[in-house]
């Protein structure tokens, strides 16, 4: 499950697992604390974000990745290499990012900074 709240501290995001783990009496941990997320869309519904795939940095600059060629076996290093050096460079400098889709073909939409 991912939770997003503007101006939310960790704090508030531990509150509201604790309340889940009361309520539902059911293991209930925070994985990530993400800084910048990006939920990658199924190919299947464009409209439909695939929570399997996507890609974002934690508030300690992590970089966390799901369902891209960096986290394949089968795609080459450079491509991984380059992948991961390139979503660093974009997520860590602060720079927004839109998912644009053309077909099946995904790329990048440069924003002004935030």
């Amino acid at each position: 499950m991912f939770l997003k709240k503007d101006g939310a501290s960790l704090e508030d995001f531990e509150y509201v697992k604790d309340a889940l783990r009361r309520e539902t009496d059911l293991p209930i941990s925070l994985e990530n604390y993400y800084k910048f997320l990006v939920l990658l869309p199924l190919e299947a519904d464009v409209k439909m974000e695939a929570s399997k795939h996507y890609f974002g940095i934690t508030q300690s600059k992590v970089l966390i990745a799901r369902g891209i060629e960096v986290r394949r076996h089968d795609a080459p290093n450079f491509i991984k290499e380059f992948q991961t050096e390139l979503l660093y460079t974009l997520l860590i400098a602060g720079i927004q990012l839109k998912c644009c889709l053309k077909g099946m073909k995904m790329r990048f939409c440069l924003l002004p900074g935030l």
